[in-house]
């Protein structure tokens, strides 16, 4: 399944008639209703090239979804503890990671997630466990709310 719209969509529908693939990849399209696609999701991957703090991954993550991505711009910091390196892969605590543009790697790790079903649910768990503690909406408007209290006080 691959959710959204963008300039790449004709370019990837095309390679997957071209390798015969179609048949098996959902492309939805804009979705308003993402969230609820996370939850029949066991794995997410995010191929960008160049990335700040992917939204993609912390919607996922809150759904319980381990990822296998590229290691790029905030990526790590939603990844926890490095667990290992495995053949090339970061095995993280919330998911895996592999060099940018490493199409080969990339497919090991979604086959490493896709054979090992109790790492996935594991690393799912701790991954929503951390989305909960770290970057829910109440605990970020706290910590923006904690701000403004502060600076108030020191400018009076």
């Amino acid at each position: 399944m691959i959710i959204g719209d963008g300039h790449l969509r004709p370019a990837l529908e095309s390679q997957a008639q071209k390798l015969q693939v179609a048949d098996k990849i959902v492309f939805t399209g804009f979705r308003d209703d993402v969230l609820s696609l996370y939850n029949d999701l066991d794995i997410v991957g995010l191929t960008s090239l160049n990335e700040g703090t992917p939204l993609t991954l912390i919607e996922a993550m809150s759904c319980g979804v381990p990822a296998v991505s590229t290691e790029v711009g905030g990526v790590v910091d939603l990844m926890g503890q490095r667990l290992e390196i495995l053949d090339g892969m970061s095995v993280w605590e919330h998911g895996l990671t592999v060099p940018s543009g490493n199409s080969l790697l990339f497919a090991r790790g979604l086959q490493y997630l896709i054979d090992n079903p109790q790492t996935r649910k594991e690393m799912g768990l701790r991954a929503r466990s951390f989305v909960r503690s770290h970057l829910s909406k109440e605990r970020l408007i706290g910590d923006i709310e904690n701000l403004y209290s502060k600076e108030t006080i020191n400018n009076k």
